[in-house]
């Protein structure tokens, strides 16, 4: 059986072992990227209910993380 996080206010419905996913996958991240600013975005938006918008966020900072790595 699958869990569900309801939100209330626009009753959005999020499975909420792919936000629990998430979430852990935020506080996974190497060391030098805990204060980039796409994956703090992430937890924010993911805080809110904005699970795409986390993935989206998410995918931004490891984007951004291969360009630094492509530019040294």
């Amino acid at each position: 059986m699958v869990n569900i996080v309801k939100k209330t206010t626009t009753e959005i419905i999020l499975p909420a072992e792919k936000v629990e996913y998430l979430q852990r996958e935020l506080t996974n991240v190497r060391e030098e990227l805990i204060g980039n600013k796409y994956i703090e975005e992430a937890r924010l938006v993911l805080k809110a209910g904005g699970l795409r918008s986390a993935i989206g966020c998410y995918w931004n900072a490891v984007s951004d993380d291969l360009r630094r790595k492509n530019n040294t």
